[in-house]
């Protein structure tokens, strides 16, 4: 499904450093996430605040970063479209879920927020063992 399109040379080599690092940055910065909103929920108010900021300043600007990565890639033939709807996707569902969250409406943020951490988890296994 996310096969390569043709060998990679080694000049286009930092596509998929990129993507690996990026997207790897990205699923830690969900699990922070979820550990940000268990410290809340737990009573440590301020960590409302780094969740919201990590949310907006973190997850989001990766998730966007990661999408122009895969379309250079895509672009490159170093991998199919399969990969940039996925990041796409991924992206928009990010999207969806700050504004989610700055509505308050925990009822689909929560689960989302499950969804988002194993889309990218997913992606970041895939990234690493092509």
């Amino acid at each position: 499904m996310l096969t390569t399109t043709e060998p990679r040379t080694s000049s286009r080599r930092w596509v998929w450093l990129t993507f690996r690092a990026l997207v790897s940055v990205l699923t830690i910065d969900a699990y922070l996430q979820a550990v940000l909103a268990g410290r809340f929920l737990s009573g440590a108010y301020g960590s409302l605040l780094m969740h919201r900021s990590n949310g907006v300043s973190g997850v989001a600007i990766l998730s966007f970063a990661l999408v122009v990565v895969s379309i250079v890639a895509w672009r490159t033939k170093q991998a199919t479209g399969t990969l940039v709807v996925l990041t796409v996707l991924l992206s928009g569902v990010i999207a969806l879920q700050i504004m989610l969250g700055f509505e308050r409406i925990l009822g689909l943020h929560i689960p989302l927020g499950v969804a988002i951490i194993a889309l990218s988890t997913v992606l970041t296994i895939w990234a690493w063992r092509r």
